[in-house]
């Protein structure tokens, strides 16, 4: 059962120091008083948290004596993870993971954890679709018309990364057939980093003086209203 923990082991690109079957046959032996097999617990507590959201972690010991925190955690771990072994998750937790058979268990039901929640992952992964509701945004509404306008296959919505260079071939391909659609610009020459930092000076200046005036129509329009109220109550 080493060689197969072992190869699980790679297959899940694990990179710590347990790299030969003598290895894992000493950190099994020692147990959870091992700082080895203690820390191979940490790295699959790590590593299926980053995969399905666990609220348990499995931290490794410094020290012999932090045997029983380590078990509390695994049980905590075993918990939430709905394991259906028995002698990993009942029974006193100091009597736990007593013997290398337990260990042995323990190891295989995480590495076939781990595998299967990288593989739900990734098909999620797949699966995940650009879902536009028109109600969400202007921004989700333009982009839907857009789509139907260039007449954008639905299949392209399964893959966001693939609208944007989708909408940009279409609009290419329609400009080249009716260059007449877009006039000519109406500014042609090229700025220097001055006058677009000048340019954006400009601009900031015009939207503060916007705002004011802006703010300034809502006061007016509220002092409005609120005259409107008072003679009514009078």
């Amino acid at each position: 059962m080493d060689f197969d923990i072992l190869d699980s082991l790679d297959d899940l690109g694990y990179a710590g120091p347990l790299k030969s079957d003598s290895a894992v046959k000493d950190a099994i032996k020692a147990g959870p008083k091992s700082k080895e097999f203690t820390e191979l617990i940490e790295w699959f507590s790590e590593e299926l948290q980053s995969a399905c959201g666990l609220d348990s972690y499995v931290n490794a010991i410094t020290d012999p004596e932090d045997a029983s925190s380590f078990l509390m955690e695994v049980s905590s771990l075993l918990k939430e993870l709905h394991c259906p072994y028995k002698s990993l998750v009942s029974g006193p937790i100091s009597q736990r993971l007593l013997d290398v058979p337990s260990r042995n268990v323990l190891l295989d039901f995480l590495c076939t954890e781990l595998q299967a929640a990288r593989l739900l992952q990734c098909k999620t992964k797949k699966k995940r679709t650009l879902e536009i509701e028109m109600d969400d945004s202007t921004t989700a509404t333009s982009l839907v018309n857009v789509m139907e306008v260039l007449g954008i296959p639905k299949e392209f919505a399964e893959d966001p990364d693939s609208v944007l260079p989708e909408i940009e071939k279409k609009v290419n391909e329609k400009v080249s057939a009716r260059p007449e659609l877009i006039s000519e610009p109406a500014f042609k020459a090229s700025l220097t980093e001055k006058q677009w930092a000048e340019l954006e000076n400009l601009f900031g200046e015009f939207e503060a003086d916007y705002t004011v005036r802006r703010e300034l129509l809502i006061t007016r329009l509220d002092v409005t209203i609120q005259s409107f109220q008072w003679g009514e109550g009078s």
